[in-house]
């Protein structure tokens, strides 16, 4: 009878070690480590808060196609900047123009179909440049292209230089929103007045280093003419947002 104690006794201590881990396990986490300071954050989260909305544009509804023109942005801090030989005048043949898709979609949108030369749209916030630096600022456009047209943001910096971005939005059958994360693009200089890219820039070729710490405007390009009536090549851009850190324009310039 000795004999069969000791295996009793070791099952019981097992059994006993078994219960007091499963409600070890089933306890939370500390909120805090040791010594009162916070728990660290997990790998990739974000410490930072994410910046705000800068501004958001979606044009006012018209009636029948429009030159596009000041009257036609809807957000009254906003001022419209029209570049490049595209961009036509008071004609809707031989220009840029808005016009607006009723029901289902009830938008407005404005339309390269009918440029007739390279073309580049901006917006300027009347009081504050915004601040482009870091992973989380962003730029939102919501488009439909037809034909091979690619369209691709376009900025200006405080210090007067224009740029256009590597990444663009091409072909579609239907509108969709591509969100561009700023820290991921690159640019090339752009030459606002032919609204075409620059690869030389001075005796160096390729990539620029923009001060994206005071963004004067924003805006889209496709570096194209459009195809005329129909359903050729043309860009449609329903709305654009901006993503980024307002800087009022009256603070001065920070220095490294």
């Amino acid at each position: 009878m000795q004999r069969r104690t000791y295996p009793v006794i070791l099952l019981g201590f097992l059994v006993i070690l078994n219960i007091a881990w499963t409600v070890s396990a089933q306890q939370p986490a500390r909120p805090a480590a040791q010594g009162g300071q916070a728990a660290p954050l997990p790998r990739g989260a974000a410490a930072t808060p994410r910046p705000p909305v800068f501004f958001h544009e979606a044009w006012k509804l018209t009636q029948g196609t429009q030159v596009m023109s000041q009257q036609w942005v809807g957000n009254p801090n906003l001022e419209l900047k029209l570049y490049g030989p595209g961009i036509g005048g008071a004609d809707i043949e031989h220009g840029l123009n808005i016009n607006t898709r009723r029901e289902p979609d009830n938008v407005a949108f404005v339309w390269s179909g009918m440029t007739e030369g390279n073309w580049a749209l901006t917006l300027r916030d009347k009081n504050n440049f915004v601040n482009l630096k870091g992973a989380l600022t962003k730029i939102r456009i919501k488009s439909m292209q037809s034909g091979f047209q690619v369209l691709r943001p376009v900025i200006k910096t405080a210090d007067g230089k224009f740029f256009v971005a590597d990444q663009g939005d091409g072909l579609s059958v239907d509108w969709h929103e591509m969100e561009y994360n700023v820290g991921d693009l690159r640019w090339l200089a752009f030459d606002e007045k032919n609204a075409f890219e620059v690869p030389w820039q001075g005796e160096g070729l390729g990539f620029q280093n923009p001060d994206l710490s005071r963004v004067d405007e924003i805006g889209f390009t496709t570096m194209q003419r459009g195809t005329g009536h129909g359903a050729g090549g043309s860009a449609r851009i329903a709305s654009i947002d901006v993503v980024g850190y307002p800087v009022p324009r009256n603070a001065p310039a920070k220095t490294n």
